[in-house]
This record gives structure tokens, C-alpha cells and sequence, in this order.
């Protein structure tokens, strides 16, 4: 299962993926917030 993370500029929580490129294609993700160090929370969740 993917990782929880939570942006402030949102409600609730997203998908955390560890890489700098931003979101993967095909997820349906929307928004996305960066966390450092070298992470990205990708919303709206998928998978939940």
C-alpha cells in the first residue's frame, strides 16, 4: 500500500510517492504538494 501524506492546502490525505518528478501518469492525481526530503503527495488518493 501506498504511503499516507498530508497537505496542508487540502483535506484529508494523499498518496506519498519518494521521487522529485512529481505524480505518476495514470493515477488520476489532480493535485500534488512536495515534501521534502524527496517526496511528493499526490491527491486525490487512488486505490481508497
Amino acid at each position: 500500500a501506498l504511503l499516507s501524506c498530508k497537505c496542508e492546502a487540502n483535506s484529508g490525505y494523499g498518496d506519498k510517492w519518494l521521487f522529485h518528478g512529481g505524480c505518476p501518469n495514470g493515477y488520476g492525481y489532480n493535485e500534488r504538494c512536495f515534501i521534502k526530503p524527496g517526496a511528493v503527495c499526490c491527491y486525490p488518493p487512488s486505490g481508497r
